[in-house]
């Protein structure tokens, strides 16, 4: 067994390597060499861009980012059996937004199991209400899965609500998401200007 006197010189290491194998175009082993020296949120990025969700779920479990785990094992893998177990380790929810998380979490659990979703409308008009609100710091996220779960079940007037409410509460670009989900999907920009006023 390796001295603790030695583990950060280890993960230094794996850390130089991980940065070698980025230069070297091979991501695979860099994201290994990251998540082997602990630093998680790193390896999970990369797990990410490569697709690799259940090694980016697992990365951002051992990161401490249960809800971003949970949801990458349920919308990403289908797997509700595993973001079910990940949500119970999250033992305080010390933010609304936080909370809204996991429950888009569990929304997205329902949609996946039955798809009958009874946590969905309730929970898009909290989210909603969430990203209206200015004086609410709210990572992207929270938008991002809240769109996600009106698409699963099948409800794009949600969509629209969902972006109306982020425009509304002035988050970053959310017109520009808007305007890019909406020509991807009815293959023209679709004006919110009556919804932006609600």
């Amino acid at each position: 067994m390796a001295s603790p006197l030695l583990a950060p010189a280890r993960a230094n290491l794996l850390e130089r390597a991980a940065s070698c194998y980025e230069q070297a175009g091979l991501p695979a082993e860099a994201a290994r060499c990251y998540a082997d020296a602990g630093a998680h949120l790193r390896a999970a990025t990369l797990y990410d861009r490569l697709d690799m969700a259940a090694e980016a779920a697992a990365a951002y479990r051992d990161g401490g980012l249960l809800e971003q785990a949970a949801w990458t094992l349920v919308d990403r893998l289908g797997d509700t059996t595993g973001a079910r177990a990940v949500l119970p380790h999250v033992t305080t929810a010390r933010t609304e937004a936080q909370r809204l998380s996991i429950e888009l979490v569990l929304a997205r659990c329902h949609l996946a199991e039955d798809g009958g979703g009874r946590l969905v409308p309730a929970t898009l008009r909290r989210a909603a209400d969430l990203l209206a609100n200015r004086s609410v710091r709210v990572e992207l996220r929270l938008e991002e899965w809240a769109v996600a779960v009106a698409i699963a079940a099948h409800r794009f007037d949600q969509v629209a609500l969902i972006f109306a409410a982020a425009i509304r509460g002035r988050r970053p670009r959310a017109r520009e998401r808007w305007q890019a989900w909406s020509e991807r999907q009815f293959g023209a920009p679709v004006p919110l200007a009556w919804l932006e006023e609600r």
